[in-house]
Order: C-alpha cells, then structure tokens, then sequence
C-alpha cells in the first residue's frame, strides 16, 4: 500500500514505481482518483499489478478502505509506505493561521497516522513478521528551517508516530521506519 501517489514526478509516484519493479503488487491510495486510475494504467502498461483506493486519506474510513482493498486484492498487507502530504505554508510564524495550521497537520500527519492504525492489525495478520510500515517524514523535522512552523510541527508529529509504533510493535516484528528527505 503506498499513499501519495496521484502525481507524476511525485515521490510517491517513484516510490510506487520502484516496489512495483521489484515484484509487488501495489494498492494505491490517494485523494486524486483520476491521477490514481492513470498510474495503475500506466503502470499496468509496465507489467506491474497496480489497484486504486481513492479517498480523502485525512480521514479513518479512507485509510480503513486502503486497507480492505489490499487485503481483497491481494490476500493481505505486507508493506505500507505513507508518502501522502503536502507543503501549504511558508512565511513568519505569528501569520499562519488555524485554517493552514490544520491543513498542514491533516495532509501530513493525519494521513500517515489513520493509515497506520488501518494497516496495522492487517500487517500483523500476515504472520510473516508483521511487516513493515515506512513513514517520509521530512528534514524540517530534524533542522530548523525558517517560515516553516507548521510544516515542521506535523513532519515532527509523522517522526514521533513512527518512534511510537517502532517501540510499540518491536516484539510482534512489525518494523517502522521514517525517511526525512532533503
């Protein structure tokens, strides 16, 4: 299951692309479900078995469908990556408003946090280790970057979710790593 993957050019259309190629059957979810029907031809055109769940990701039952459409399409869950998210505000702190604030920690970690409480369960079903979860966090996480407050406050959020559920899943094997890119 990779979320974020719409666009073309986008990180998640590679990140996609390259399961894709490595042999896996590949869920996709996003909000766009026109880009979503045109990647599962495009990659259906490369030889890689692709399938879509579109749905607004910022909330549960979205991620609940994701999940049931793999687990119906492929016999179950092996790896999500959550790359859905979004760059909304740039500028001084004391100018982000509540709307930008919440669009911020909605696309960015809203959707990595009710994807994983979706795909969780499925990934420990499988019985293979309990799977694997990859969160993309981002730099502004872990650099200060100027007029970037929000967007830091949620990919900092995505990097403590990811912390939380690597402790918390360690003994059942589910392994949960975030990449920060940039």
């Amino acid at each position: 299951l990779v979320t974020g993957v719409g666009r073309v050019g986008q990180i998640g259309h590679a990140v996609a692309r390259g399961l894709g190629r490595g042999g896996a059957k590949l869920l996709l979810a996003d909000v766009n479900a026109v880009g979503l029907a045109d990647r599962v031809k495009e990659f259906a055109a490369e030889g890689i078995a692709a399938k879509a769940s579109a749905g607004d990701l910022t909330q549960p039952e979205a991620g609940r469908h994701a999940v049931a459409a793999a687990q119906a399409q492929f016999g179950g869950l092996d790896i999500v990556v959550n790359v859905a998210g979004g760059f909304f505000s740039y500028g001084p702190f004391t100018e982000v408003t509540p709307e930008t604030l919440d669009r911020e920690l909605a696309v960015n970690f809203k959707t990595a946090f009710f994807v994983c409480q979706a795909a969780v369960p499925a990934l420990l079903a499988r019985g293979t280790g309990g799977g694997s979860i990859v969160n993309f966090a981002s730099i502004a996480a872990v650099r200060s970057l100027m007029h970037m407050a929000a967007y830091a406050a949620a990919k900092s959020a995505v990097a403590g979710l990811t912390r939380a559920l690597a402790r918390e899943y360690r003994d059942a094997g589910l392994r949960v790593n975030a990449v920060a890119p940039a």
